[in-house]
């Protein structure tokens, strides 16, 4: 359906027959229908939040978990080179590149399912990371469970635009996306307390780590399978007339609760649309940053800054506290403060990190340097900021599974490049990498907010053309269309 068909002044347009999932639920529950009684938001915070901001954390975990094994003696046990070692990461995204859209479209079949099987398989390989006694066996180990946890961002994207209104959207992925660092955390003070008992250990400590993070992840998969719902009308948490409320809550959204229809339009659209490759661009350039620094952050502080083994653990730590509080204070302020602009706040998060990247480079003063080298973590703000723009900013449910597996697999080129700087021990490819990458972070941001105002802006324009004989059909916003062919969808900014 496109606009001039929603727009049509003689003919009020009827219901399509691949509407969203709550306009099925409306037809059979009519006697339903009434304005909102409870407060179905507070029940959905207690049950999605938690266990994804767990998911996330043991997601972290296994992202630093490589780092923090070189430290305690991965590399050696497996003799394992310099260069062998920086495709550690790098084949974990060959894996994640290649399931990527695959997983994407399951997930728009049934999201909980895929989502919890892929954890706990996710978790599976971590054991057998530990089992390896050649570099090329871990290898194998790190491209399978690339494919499995494809399957995690993609569904927490998903979940966040299915389950609050969009100026809450920040927020909530922001809480879930910052939790990571609750990871970062945990997996250095597991790894901290590994190394100074290394000698007294039966098995290799990194081997270790690999076992306890395995059985973690495998447990919050198998909880997940429970507490995350298919999609919003399936709720246990909610009863009939919670549903509803819930329904009419979120019709500003105009992208409904989920579609399981695949829309070839929808796929053209997405595929044509600009916005798609400026989030695809961003993917690569700010995980050649954020690769570099969960896999090679330990190194980094202990080669380029002098940091003992021990040190550099406990300042990963730092880092971790930096993932955790940054991102939740600041979407927490946008939401109550600064309604509706979060783009504007993660251009200025970017031009941070940017400035940090300049010192970091280029600083002599090794405190500078180091306040260079944490500026990075502002990022985690923008990252959360450029998802939650995926789940608010791009409707249609295919569509927005698309351009959500566009941006991943921009992710993963990224990742796979990344590690490719640091070949040699003097880091300066890799500085020059990052701050090149810093550059046009902050490039991309400002040009979703241009793209975005003028859509807007011509929106309105239409709207004032028409003037009383504009109609906007009842329950349009059931109707799963894209941010493109709906004429009432304002882009946030």
């Amino acid at each position: 359906m496109q606009v001039s068909t929603v727009l049509e002044v003689s003919v009020r347009p009827s219901i399509p027959e691949d509407a969203d999932l709550a306009m099925d639920y409306i037809d059979e529950n009519s006697s339903l229908y009434t304005t909102m009684t409870t407060d179905v938001i507070k029940k959905v915070d207690r049950s999605i939040i938690p266990i994804v901001s767990c998911l996330m954390s043991v997601k972290m975990m296994e992202k630093s978990i490589t780092s923090y094994g070189s430290i305690l003696g991965l590399r050696e046990d497996l003799r394992m080179t310099q260069e062998t070692y920086t495709w550690v990461s790098s084949i974990f995204y060959f894996g994640y590149l290649i399931f990527e859209f695959p997983i994407s479209l399951i997930i728009q079949k049934a999201l909980s399912k895929s989502l919890s099987t892929s954890v706990l398989v996710w978790g599976v390989l971590l054991l057998c990371h530990a089992s390896c006694q050649t570099s090329n066996g871990f290898l194998t180990c790190r491209f399978f469970i690339g494919m499995f946890e494809s399957a995690m961002s993609p569904a927490y994207t998903l979940i966040t635009s299915q389950w609050w209104k969009r100026e809450e959207q920040f927020t909530r992925c922001s809480m879930w996306f910052g939790f990571q660092g609750f990871g970062t955390i945990l997996q250095a003070g597991v790894a901290y307390v590994l190394l100074i008992h290394d000698s007294q250990l039966a098995l290799a400590s990194w081997r270790l780590l690999y076992i306890m993070t395995g059985i973690l992840t495998m447990i919050f998969g198998f909880l997940s399978a429970f507490y995350i719902p298919e999609n919003p009308l399936k709720a246990h948490f909610f009863n009939a007339i919670e549903k509803m409320d819930f329904i009419q809550r979120l019709r500003s959204n105009h992208q409904g609760v989920g579609n399981k229809t695949f829309k070839q339009s929808q796929l053209f659209e997405a595929f044509t649309d600009t916005v798609s490759y400026i989030m695809f661009a961003h993917g690569i350039f700010y995980s050649i940053g954020s690769s570099s620094f969960s896999n090679f952050g330990s190194m980094i502080l202990m080669n380029d800054f002098g940091y003992s083994s021990k040190a550099s653990i406990l300042l990963g730590m730092v880092g971790g506290a930096l993932d955790i509080s940054l991102p939740t204070i600041v979407a927490y302020m946008n939401e109550k403060l600064f309604t509706g602009k979060k783009l504007i706040i993660c251009s200025l998060a970017s031009t941070i990190t940017l400035i940090g990247m300049i010192v970091f480079k280029y600083a002599n003063d090794r405190i500078l340097r180091l306040f260079g080298y944490f500026s990075f973590y502002v990022s985690t703000i923008v990252i959360s900021g450029v998802i939650s723009n995926i789940a608010s900013n791009v409707a249609g449910h295919t569509k927005k599974i698309i351009v959500s597996a566009l941006f991943h697999m921009g992710t993963a080129v990224g990742s796979i490049i990344g590690p490719q700087f640091f070949k040699n021990n003097d880091y300066e490819q890799a500085k020059t990498a990052l701050l090149i990458t810093s550059i046009i972070g902050t490039f991309d941001i400002l040009m979703l907010i241009t793209i975005y105002t003028y859509r807007n802006s011509e929106r309105e324009k239409l709207r004032i053309s028409y003037g009383p004989k504009y109609i906007a059909p009842e329950f349009i916003e059931l109707f799963d269309l894209t941010d493109m062919e709906n004429p009432e969808f304002r882009y946030l900014l």
